[in-house]
């Protein structure tokens, strides 16, 4: 079912960034890693017709010993009438701020791991909105 939809992006923000170098990994040994980001968003209402979407990043080693960990977030603030008066409202102003967030995350990550004095992580292109809400359904099923 189509629905109708006004919206505008007010803001954008950088809300954290924590960054750490890890000082066992041997820089100057070869290395094979893979990175497994974990992205979570976070929808907050601040009225009946603003909302706050966060888009997170964190990099944690998990099977691969990594030079650094990371955690980021960002945000939007998007006015849209009754954004939260259907599910279908809800989900769209969801999936459009981390629409919009995406690219500004992978740019932020880039820029903070390329700072490091070793290869930088950027992270891969995707549709960002299509594996949060997979993450999000598998969660609603554990």
């Amino acid at each position: 079912m189509p629905i109708n939809i006004t919206f505008s992006v007010k803001d954008y923000f950088v809300n954290s960034v924590s960054f750490k170098m890890n000082p066992s990994f041997d820089f100057h040994a070869p290395h094979r890693m893979t990175v497994e980001p974990i992205y979570s968003r976070n929808i907050t209402p601040v009225d009946k017709d603003n909302a706050k979407v966060e888009l997170s990043i964190a990099i944690r080693e998990t099977n691969t010993v990594l030079p650094f960990t990371l955690d980021a977030t960002v945000s939007v603030n998007i006015t849209s009438a009754g954004w939260d008066e259907t599910p279908e409202k809800k989900a769209f102003i969801g999936d459009t701020g981390i629409s919009i967030l995406y690219p500004y995350l992978r740019a932020l990550v880039t820029t903070v791991t390329g700072s490091m004095n070793y290869l930088p992580y950027t992270p891969p292109f995707m549709n960002i909105v299509a594996y949060i809400n997979d993450q999000e359904k598998k969660t609603v099923r554990a």
